[in-house]
């Protein structure tokens, strides 16, 4: 694969690449990258031409052999990152949120869930890295069928997935996706929204989307899990995409109680 080095995130071992097309797997665009070895990234600044190995699993993505191959100056928009959120939601805070439309096309609040411990992810049905929507949509499966199995968490919690991509993922692509990844409709709602809305309601839980380009895999994004309580308040934030199931239902239970 080759690119130009938007960024470099060397604590998280990740670098932001502006990438040509890979043919067969994704279109031209900007996306963080993992390397496994933190001295790929030596050297490294952004701006730089670079050509790289991409190694793609069913559960994971990551680069290696990474050469840089000249410098150019970044064009404007990769440069222009989008205005932190003014109100960032803290632990404790009620947290209101826009009506979204459910994946059978009705509205669909996060209100309607109170009396439930709600757990709220953000990603869009075309995502193309394994370990960024993907995953989400994993972990949400794994903690489903946790918290079924759980006689303290059935019936006491529900999962949300709310998709940032709203003019492809209409309904009837969300409710297709849900059940190819195991969604129970009692359970797990994927609802989506305006995208100013959605990007509005993120933002204030830390999530960041840029879109580059009306490409089908024109977003670059980070990755944001909200825990919230039976009363409406927020519990916690997991962030990015390094937690686990178990971190989840460990902050389900807490929120629960």
């Amino acid at each position: 694969m080759t690119g130009q080095v938007v960024a470099l995130v060397p604590g998280a071992k990740q670098v932001r690449i502006a990438h040509d097309e890979v043919p067969g797997y994704m279109e031209k665009m900007t996306m963080p990258f993992a390397v496994r070895d933190l001295a790929e990234l030596e050297g490294l600044a952004p701006g730089d031409l670079v050509e790289v190995r991409l190694h793609v699993t069913a559960t994971e993505e990551w680069i290696d052999q990474v050469r840089k191959t000249g410098h150019r100056a970044l064009a404007k928009e990769l440069t222009d990152a989008p205005p932190p959120p003014l109100d960032l939601f803290d632990p404790g805070d009620a947290v209101d949120a826009p009506r979204f439309t459910s994946q059978d096309g009705v509205p669909f609040t996060l209100e309607s869930l109170r009396g439930k411990v709600v757990a709220v992810t953000f990603t869009y049905t075309r995502c193309p890295l394994p370990d960024y929507c993907p995953l989400m949509d994993r972990r949400f499966r794994e903690a489903q069928d946790r918290v079924l199995a759980s006689s303290t968490l059935r019936d006491r919690v529900h999962f949300v997935t709310l998709s940032f991509d709203a003019p492809h993922d209409t309904p009837a692509v969300l409710a297709a996706h849900a059940a190819r990844v195991g969604a129970r409709r009692d359970v797990w709602t994927f609802a989506t929204a305006p995208t100013a809305d959605v990007d509005a309601f993120g933002g204030r839980l830390g999530l960041t989307v840029m879109r580059e380009s009306d490409a089908p895999a024109g977003i670059t994004h980070n990755l944001r899990t909200a825990v919230i309580t039976p009363a409406g308040t927020l519990s916690t934030i997991l962030r990015g995409n390094d937690w686990t199931t178990d971190a989840l239902v460990a902050a389900l239970e807490g929120a629960s109680r």
